[in-house]
């Protein structure tokens, strides 16, 4: 067999999870388990990596969503966060100490522009009938989080801007201090702090001075105007699904038509990373692989 041309795909197994994957005192969906997974994997995968002397390792990273493939790249939030995510060209403040700052001037701090750290409103867990459902009934949108960011963004953000943090484990551990000492909270109360991307956090209301100012995106990152709800997506969504000239019409046509002089953009939604297959290095040559990975992860359906 000519190893070298093989292809492996990884895939859930379906099996329960063994003990320990949940830490202690929470409680995980079966979706938050899945995604926990991913994230694992993709941080093992990192450890791994095979780059050139001098070549710093690529970071892995992983978008998680719970709209279908076809359908997250109506959310305009997520598409800016990818864009951002891809780009690589966020400021970080640095120079300060985190010891002995107070609660107020973190929270000043967080809420800079493009500092690293997406504040943004988040959809999760939207299903299309319930959502439907609830649209008919005249109900106010559900599962949007507002000005919310991630606890692993959180972690990379604390990393990035105080010179008295210098690991991972250091700024994890600074997060859930933050979080002990009341600047920011689960967007649902569910769960304490922990260096995830699926797990959504928010400042205090009497942290959040800046909410009042922050700017939602004036239209939709492929051109128009943009969805402000999700069960707004999905009906968006179902309409392009349908349309006999959605498989060769531009998204941006789709979505409201592009501006004059304005070009398509372009989504880069996988990763490509070198693996070393031979840590150890015992074999006399080059062990790897190259690993395709994609960023926008659903669990349902991944």
């Amino acid at each position: 067999m000519r190893y070298w041309r093989t292809r492996y795909i990884l895939i859930p197994s379906g099996r329960d999870p063994a003990a320990g994957v949940v830490p202690k005192g929470e409680e995980f969906n079966q979706a938050e388990i899945l995604i926990s997974g991913a994230f694992k994997v993709l941080e093992i995968i990192g450890k791994n990596q095979w780059t050139k002397p001098g070549e710093p390792d690529v970071p892995l990273r992983l978008l998680p969503t719970t709209f279908d493939p076809s359908a997250c790249v109506l959310d305009d939030g997520l598409m800016i966060e990818l864009d951002r995510l891809n780009k690589g060209e966020e400021q970080h403040p640095a120079g300060k100490a985190l010891e002995g700052m107070t609660l107020q001037t973190v929270a000043e701090m967080m809420c800079q522009p493009n500092n690293g750290l997406v504040i943004r409103d988040r959809w999760w867990n939207c299903e299309s009938s319930e959502l439907r459902k609830l649209k008919d009934q005249g109900s106010p949108a559900v599962n949007v989080h507002e000005d919310s960011f991630t606890g692993e963004q959180f972690v990379d953000w604390l990393s990035n801007t105080f010179t008295d943090i210098k690991t991972v484990d250091e700024a994890t551990e600074w997060g859930r201090s933050l979080f002990d000492k009341g600047l920011i909270e689960h967007v649902t109360a569910a769960h304490g702090f922990f260096n995830y991307g699926h797990f959504f956090y928010r400042l205090r209301r009497e942290y959040d001075v800046n909410k009042a100012k922050r700017k939602k995106p004036a239209k939709s990152w492929f051109g128009g105007k943009p969805t402000q709800d999700p069960r707004d997506l999905l009906e968006r969504h179902a309409v392009i699904s349908n349309s006999a000239s959605s498989s060769f019409a531009p998204l941006g046509k789709l979505n409201g038509g592009l501006a004059a002089g304005e070009k398509k953009r372009k989504i880069k939604m996988s990763q490509t990373v070198v693996v070393d297959l031979d840590p150890y290095k015992r074999s006399d040559r080059a062990e790897v692989a190259v690993l395709h990975a994609d960023i926008i992860h659903n669990a349902r359906n991944a």
